[in-house]
């Protein structure tokens, strides 16, 4: 007494009861279909009394259906989970329905399917609007007093306040804000992860070649093997730890692979070298590594920024250098500038910045007076601290070629189409991003009237910016 059974919906598994519920009726599963091999003797000559699952699901159906002594309950998935349009049921249930209302000529006692809502916190439950809809649940009622509560009153929103950020800000704060303030955003202040299949899952197909970000990574792990190293090349043992961690492909062709890039990298090395350093690159960035980091601290109106940075000097010129063995991204491009700020307002002397890219590819930031680069970091804090209660209007490549291709001359429909190009051109455009898209949408940052006064005087002065988005390769 005062039990519920649970079995399996199979032929002479269900028992009388005076309440019957069939679950998962649902198109496509209920009733089972016959996948017979081509080599099934049984397929080709079919005899009275062969197994048949749809008949035997369909026997199960009749016998649960003599069993509900008082009520019967069937629960099907009525709505796609993709785009929420409306599933029809089994065919057996639209059968059962057909029969049922055909044999009531009362289009008013007609047998209706109820539309159960998606959450059971849902205030449908606990309203006279729709009868039908009922829960018992006291904390759902709780939810949901609430959730009606919030919508009655009507507020607009505003802008979250009482975050502060923290002070000093650290360097590498205000690149990882920059990066992405949408989801700086969303992680930090709302303590909010909006899951993204592409990065959240692991892959589980074999490498068969190496390209995009597998590149990349290889090509990371073996630039640290050349400096750590450099007089030796990598050996068998290196390529084979590689491949056990699939990081590049397996066998004799993926050593082979990895060979052809480490000699595409040694080729690269040999003839690139640092102008402003009057040295190799490779012996740059050697130098680079056995170089202290200078401590570097600003104090601006919007609060005081530090950061650890390696500077170089050469003929009482001061320098700080980026590499990054692939193209160069509007990231890469952030770094250098905030980098460049921070050391030319804390540094008190001339200060130059260099980045390099594999691609032949360099930027130069020439050197601006101490008072000129407090005056920018202090307009960048202004920004970071405005991130903390809202979400900012800014996407680093979006904004960076934004500010590449206006003009104050540029009209309405002009500032569309560059917005347009800006926020979906490339191979991995940033409108694909889930935290700006979520934050976005489709139209992205560029929708918000701050966003060109944002990216104007973040990238002011930036020199000789590239005019079209290039292809990036999201790493």
């Amino acid at each position: 007494a005062n039990t519920i059974l649970f079995s399996p919906f199979r032929t002479m598994q269900v028992t009388p009861h005076k309440l019957i519920v069939m679950l998962g009726l649902n198109e496509g599963s209920f009733p089972r279909t016959e996948r017979r091999t081509a080599f099934d003797l049984l397929a080709i000559q079919p005899r009275y009394g062969d197994r048949s699952l749809r008949l035997e699901d369909r026997l199960a159906f009749l016998e649960a259906i003599m069993c509900a002594r008082a009520r019967l309950i069937i629960t099907f998935t009525g709505k796609n989970i993709s785009n929420n349009n409306p599933i029809p049921p089994s065919p057996a249930v639209i059968e059962l329905l057909q029969y049922l209302n055909d044999s009531e000529p009362a289009e008013e006692n007609h047998i209706k399917p109820i539309n159960q809502k998606l959450h059971g916190f849902n205030p449908a439950y606990y309203s006279k609007t729709e009868p039908q809809l009922f829960s018992y649940s006291h904390s759902n009622y709780l939810a949901a007093t609430a959730l009606m509560t919030s919508h009655s009153n009507g507020c607009e929103s505003e802008p979250v306040h009482g975050h502060s950020a923290p002070d000093p800000k650290e360097l590498s704060d205000l690149r990882e804000f920059f990066e992405n303030p949408a989801k700086f955003f969303f992680t930090e202040i709302l303590n909010i992860r909006i899951p993204n299949p592409e990065w959240d899952t692991i892959e589980d197909t074999e490498l068969f070649d190496l390209y995009g970000l597998h590149e990349y990574k290889f090509t990371q792990n073996l630039l640290d093997k050349i400096l750590d190293d450099p007089n030796s090349e990598p050996d068998r043992e290196f390529f084979n730890i590689l491949q056990e961690q699939s990081a590049i492909p397996l066998g004799t062709h993926g050593i082979a692979l990895a060979n052809r890039i480490y000699k595409d990298m040694q080729q690269y090395f040999a003839t690139a070298g640092i102008i402003e350093l009057d040295k190799s690159l490779l012996d740059t960035l050697l130098e680079q590594r056995s170089l202290p980091n200078t401590n570097l601290r600003v104090q601006c109106e919007h609060g005081t920024v530090t950061g650890l940075l390696p500077i170089f000097t050469r003929d009482q010129q001061d320098f700080l250098l980026f590499f990054r063995y692939s193209k160069i991204k509007p990231k890469d491009r952030l770094n250098a500038r905030l980098a460049h700020l921070l050391a030319s307002a804390a540094h008190g002397k001339p200060l130059s910045t260099v980045l390099v890219g594999s691609a032949e590819e360099r930027d130069f930031l020439k050197p601006i007076p101490p008072e000129e680069a407090r005056h920018k970091l202090n307009q960048i804090i202004g920004l970071y601290l405005k991130g903390h209660r809202e979400i900012l209007p800014f996407a680093p490549a979006t904004s960076f070629y934004f500010a590449n291709k206006y003009t104050p001359e540029t009209n309405q429909a002009e500032f569309d189409q560059i917005a347009g190009t800006a926020w979906r051109q490339g191979l991995f455009p940033e409108n694909r991003d889930a935290y700006l898209f979520e934050a976005w949408k489709q139209d992205g940052p560029t929708s918000n009237p701050d966003f060109s006064d944002i990216a104007i005087k973040f990238w002011k002065d930036f020199p000789e910016l590239p005019t079209q988005p290039e292809e990036k390769d999201n790493v």
